[in-house]
C-alpha cells in the first residue's frame, strides 16, 4: 500500500510537470507511473511473504 501511494504521488508530480510540455509524454508518464505503483505494491507483498525476508531462528 505504501508503494502504491508513493508511486501514485511521484507519478502525479511528474505528470503535473509534463502537462506543461507534451500530451503524449504525459500519457506515457502516467502509464509508467501506474505500472511502477502496481509493481511496487506486488514487490512489497512478495518481499514480506518470502521466507528469507525476516530472519527466523
Amino acid at each position: 500500500m505504501i508503494g502504491l501511494l508513493a508511486g501514485a504521488f511521484i507519478g502525479w508530480i511528474i505528470a503535473g510537470m509534463a502537462d506543461m510540455l507534451i500530451e503524449p509524454a504525459l500519457l506515457l508518464i502516467e502509464v509508467t507511473a501506474a505500472l511502477g505503483a502496481v509493481l511496487g505494491a506486488f514487490g512489497v507483498r512478495w518481499w514480506r511473504r518470502s521466507p528469507g525476508a525476516s530472519p527466523q531462528t
